[in-house]
């Protein structure tokens, strides 16, 4: 399974990566993807995406067509600082692999 798409202004293109199938009680990995498109650096905030982890509900996830709720922890924030952030030079993309049964309990 593949989704892409773009964000703001066409800077940004993502994606998310799957396989079609998993093993029960094995992880169910998430590849997710941010690629610069602009020719110019930019500063994503890493919060609510999958480059902080799973730390609230930012996925929809079902099983069989039936939705599967989140059981991960839920963080509550104050203002953003720099380190909250992560610069993605022109050109350049940045990659994280989550597992969506630390927070998921598919069955």
């Amino acid at each position: 399974m593949i989704k892409e798409g773009n964000t703001t202004f066409d800077k940004v293109k993502y994606s998310l990566t799957a396989k079609d199938t998993f093993i029960k009680d094995n992880p169910i990995a998430i590849n997710f993807t941010l690629q610069n498109t602009s020719k110019e650096k930019l500063w994503i905030l890493r919060w609510y995406t999958p480059l902080e982890g799973l730390k609230g509900k930012i996925f929809q996830v079902t099983c069989e067509g039936k939705e599967i709720p989140y059981e991960g922890p839920m963080v509550k924030r104050g203002q953003p600082s720099k380190v909250d952030y992560i610069c993605i030079e022109p050109g350049k993309s940045v990659s994280k692999e989550i597992d969506l049964s630390s927070a998921y309990q598919v069955p």
